[in-house]
């Protein structure tokens, strides 16, 4: 095996270890960022998972071989938190080193945090929180910020255990939420532009201090860009904009949780 291949594999298995020591073998697991934050890989098996941090986009690699080509041409880096978790008997966990919380107040905590009423959790890190909505599932909660520290991942494992037959059985379910840490939450609409207008747009949104985290698909064709914005972030909707050609702002009426929609035109 090439060294580059035996450097990954450690990297693949080292962040996984973890995490999958406690999870059924046929899980995702979260592994690590490539260096320039633009994605987060997680791992079931010997399948690959590339969760794009500004789209929400998702796209599968099977094989260890084909996941260490793209490796090699997007390399990976761990989260600088490591992935800190809510292994906590408490509703808040801090780091070891004192820079990272998760706070749920109002959860209990059991084996795993749970509660029979909805629950708000936040993760912190470098005078950043970031929310999570809420919540009534039972399980754990682990944040991996970017390296950037524009982005952070929320990985939910949710367990739901039921008596069976003098035993439990369990369901388990994995959920990842990128989420940005600067700016507020702005998502793109987009109506059968190309790929390439979708990147420019993405690439003018970043240079200009914003963190889009999700694509979503527009209900009808606009021949100019329209940002929708939510009351109180009105500013912010002048300042996307000014950096998108010919957009104009309209308020925003639809329940959604991002405080700015980007519909792009033509």
């Amino acid at each position: 095996m090439p060294s580059s291949t035996r450097w990954l594999f450690s990297l693949t298995v080292a962040a996984a270890l973890q995490t999958r020591a406690a999870m059924p073998p046929d899980l995702d697991v979260p592994i690590a960022w490539t260096k320039d934050s633009s994605a987060f890989v997680t791992q079931v098996n010997d399948v690959w998972t590339i969760i794009d941090a500004r789209t929400g986009a998702r796209s599968t690699i099977k094989g260890l071989e084909p996941f260490t080509r793209w490796a090699a041409a997007h390399p990976l880096t761990r989260s600088p938190d490591d992935g800190f978790t809510s292994e906590s008997e408490s509703d808040r966990a801090t780091s070891a080193d004192g820079s990272t919380t998760i706070e749920c107040p109002g959860a209990s905590f059991k084996t795993v945090w749970f509660s029979d009423k909805p629950f708000s959790c936040s993760a912190k890190r470098d005078g950043v929180s970031v929310a999570l909505k809420p919540r009534n599932a039972r399980g754990r909660l682990a944040q991996f910020w970017a390296p950037n520290g524009r982005r952070v991942v929320m990985f939910l494992r949710d367990e739901r255990c039921t008596p069976s037959m003098g035993d439990f059985a369990c369901e388990y379910v994995n959920e990842f939420v990128v989420d940005r840490t600067v700016g507020p939450r702005l998502h793109l609409a987009v109506y059968g532009q190309a790929d390439d207008a979708v990147k420019k747009a993405v690439e003018a949104l970043e240079r200009a201090g914003f963190a889009p985290t999700q694509l979503t698909p527009a209900q009808k064709e606009r021949r100019a860009t329209v940002v929708y914005a939510a009351k109180g972030a009105e500013a912010e909707a002048k300042r996307v904009a000014s950096v998108l050609a010919g957009a104009t702002i309209e308020p925003l009426t639809w329940k959604t949780d991002a405080e700015l929609v980007v519909a792009l035109g033509k």
